[in-house]
């Protein structure tokens, strides 16, 4: 037999109820309008009433819930905008679009002079490109006027390259990376039937103006040309063919083009007829060996909290290029590199990461100052996500943390690296365990026992540790320290 409930509970819970829905009616009007509504439809039954209340009820706590997330996806965008303050963050935003459409997109990041002439102005020749191509799909045949350095971040493509009148073709997949010289002819395809081809370019300009450069189309290019100039250049053709041939390519002004299963395994064929080799395959040619690297090949730190991979190249002889893979909870550095500045592009995961840059209100002495200056540094600290670019300058100290949800990629791109050197700030072999024992109670002000209980921690592990136990708090994007 089941318990009664008292008569003064059930006064108790009742009166509770119509405090809470007294309550939600002050905060929401539109409840206490649609209760009255629910109250003088006269053809409602108790039953029926009772129902029209709790749809009521219902509706405004839903309406609640999506003004809280309203308000919480309002606060994220105002973190990323005071995150954009600094000059070191870029967003997917910041890419420009140089050539889209369904079956393709090549975008570049804006020139890093445009967000500070004096902090970037060594990597002004510079830029980041992003290319992506759709499955079963043609990249036509194009050149620069720059030097390519390219990375596979997903999936895999077949490209064909013409250099001193000569044609290479070979196989990237991810992992790996290609160099591409200025001037080169060169065409791409996505053969795969459901996966995208991401491919990361660092570019590195050759005009007169740094930072500035052009995709030339050749089928494009030629109805630049005047019908004499064509007809005087190409007449072996007559004119009427010469005009559909360009005309037809100059009407299609699209740089991504379908491709059937049947043309891909022609070019496939053609490749196995020059290579002896077929799909899919690592061509053992130098021509081919010089121009790709597989850099998952080049670990050169790796322990349970992540994993780094470090290559160079002989044509970019001042470009070092890593690849990080953290744990999720994981956390690389605190470290910096002594001569490298580093573009850093995250390709999958979230987290965050922090810097430590100088005071800008501190960065150069005011004319007239007599007053003592010390030096003082303010932390630059921002979200990650898959697009985001973060700018390291060298010698700067910076930190990068992934989430408790899922691993953080970083591709980088450390320029003019040459005889650069990663410094640890913490953990295995950190810089400040070697300062001499007076050097160490001096700078710290602490005894040596206290420094090296410090700065001993984590001796175990080289530049990847377990990460912080919470994310640290808002606070736009910089914090003086």
């Amino acid at each position: 037999m089941g318990r009664k409930t008292s008569p003064s509970l059930a006064l108790i819970t009742i009166a509770v109820f119509l405090v809470s829905a007294a309550a939600a009616a002050a905060r929401d009007p539109e409840l206490e309008i649609c209760r009255q509504q629910c109250k003088i439809q006269t053809a409602f039954d108790k039953g029926q009433r009772e129902s029209c209340y709790t749809k009521c009820e219902l509706y405004s706590r839903e309406k609640a819930r999506r003004e809280q997330e309203e308000e919480e996806e309002e606060g994220r965008r105002s973190s990323e905008e005071r995150e954009d303050d600094s000059p070191f963050v870029f967003r997917p935003r910041h890419f420009l679009t140089a050539h889209s459409s369904e079956r393709g997109r090549l975008s570049v990041l804006q020139r890093f002079s445009e967000r500070s002439s004096d902090i970037f102005q060594v990597i002004e020749p510079f830029r980041l490109g992003v290319l992506e191509v759709e499955p079963k799909t043609f990249a036509i045949p194009n050149h620069l006027d720059a030097d390519l350095l390219c990375v596979v971040a997903s999936g895999k493509g077949i490209v064909n390259m013409i250099e001193e009148n000569k044609r290479v073709n070979f196989n990237i997949t991810e992992g790996e990376m290609v160099v591409i010289p200025a001037g080169a002819t060169t065409y791409l395809i996505n053969p795969e039937d459901d996966r995208k081809l991401v491919v990361v370019k660092l570019i590195r300009t050759i005009s007169a103006q740094p930072g500035r450069f052009e995709y030339f189309f050749g089928s494009m290019v030629m109805n630049a040309f005047s019908s004499s100039i064509r007809e005087a250049a190409y007449s072996d053709a007559d004119r009427e063919t010469l005009e559909k041939v360009l005309n037809r390519s100059g009407r299609k002004q699209d740089p991504f083009l379908a491709i059937s299963n049947e043309q891909i395994e022609s070019i496939i064929r053609r490749q196995e007829d020059e290579d002896g080799i077929g799909w899919p395959f690592v061509a053992d040619k130098s021509s081919k060996r010089r121009r790709i690297v597989d850099i998952l090949e080049h670990k050169s730190i790796s322990n349970k909290f992540g994993e780094l991979y470090e290559v160079g190249n002989e044509e970019f002889d001042d470009v070092q290029i890593s690849f990080a893979n953290i744990t999720k909870g994981g956390m690389l550095g605190p470290l910096f590199n002594t001569r490298g500045t580093k573009l850093m592009f995250v390709v999958e995961g979230e987290g965050w990461m922090e810097m430590a840059t100088a005071d800008e209100s501190r960065r150069s002495p005011r004319r007239g100052s007599s007053s003592e200056r010390g030096p003082s540094f303010e932390g630059v600290r921002a979200r990650l996500f898959p697009g985001t670019v973060v700018i390291t300058p060298a010698g700067h100290p910076y930190a990068n943390v992934a989430s408790r949800a899922r691993n953080l990629k970083l591709l980088c791109f450390h320029v003019n690296a040459r005889n650069n050197e990663k410094v640890a700030l913490a953990g295995k072999d950190n810089v400040f365990t070697r300062l001499d024992r007076v050097a160490e109670e001096i700078a710290f002000g602490g005894s040596r026992k206290e420094v090296e209980q410090v700065f001993g921690s984590n001796s175990d592990y080289q530049l990847f540790f377990k990460g912080p136990s919470r994310e640290p708090e808002e606070d736009g994007g910089h914090a003086a320290v």
